[in-house]
């Protein structure tokens, strides 16, 4: 997604965008918040609902983008 949008991640190195992906999937992992969770939506939310967004921005960034681009290419 970085090499597809570049624009909006110029301002994060990708070291730290591994750094907070490694983290964001053991969090996930170790919290049973997380564990009946089946979309990416509903990890989004969830995300959201626990205060994880500031976190993880980089993340939530990259899930947003992800979760949008069907409803972009599908409205183009």
């Amino acid at each position: 997604m970085t090499k597809f949008y570049p624009n909006d991640f110029m301002d994060m190195p990708e070291a730290a965008l591994r750094h907070q992906l490694r983290n964001c999937v053991m969090n996930v992992q170790s919290n049973p918040k997380f564990a009946k969770l089946k979309w990416l939506l509903d990890l989004c939310a969830k995300l959201v609902e626990i205060n994880k967004c500031n976190t993880f921005a980089i993340v939530c960034k990259l899930l947003k983008l992800t979760l949008l681009l069907p409803i972009t290419i599908a409205s183009v």
